[in-house]
């Protein structure tokens, strides 16, 4: 597996494990599946709670599923020290 060697100010050497291209295609379709699931999870709720009124449906659609597509990464990014999403952290390349 190949690495990548960064020097801190302080001198010191930090090794990073590089993920090849297997390893990003199962995160990218792993996480995409999550996304899905939890998508389809939320536009289930929000069809029963507004029993087919469309308006109403359309604009919570629009609150609930939009930020989640948005900040999805951003969050994980934030919450796991750098892992843009839920499998890479699940699969160890970006801890040091």
């Amino acid at each position: 597996m190949k690495t990548i060697d960064i020097r801190t100010t302080q001198n010191v050497t930090i090794s990073y494990e590089l993920a090849g291209v297997q390893e990003r295609l199962l995160a990218f379709i792993l996480d995409t599946i999550i996304k899905a699931i939890f998508v389809g999870l939320c536009a289930f709720i929000v069809a029963m709670i507004t029993s087919g009124n469309e308006d109403i449906m359309f604009f919570l659609f629009f609150v609930v599923l939009l930020p989640i597509n948005t900040f999805y990464t951003l969050a994980f990014e934030v919450l796991m020290n750098g892992a843009a999403e839920l499998c890479s952290k699940i699969s160890g390349y970006w801890e040091l």
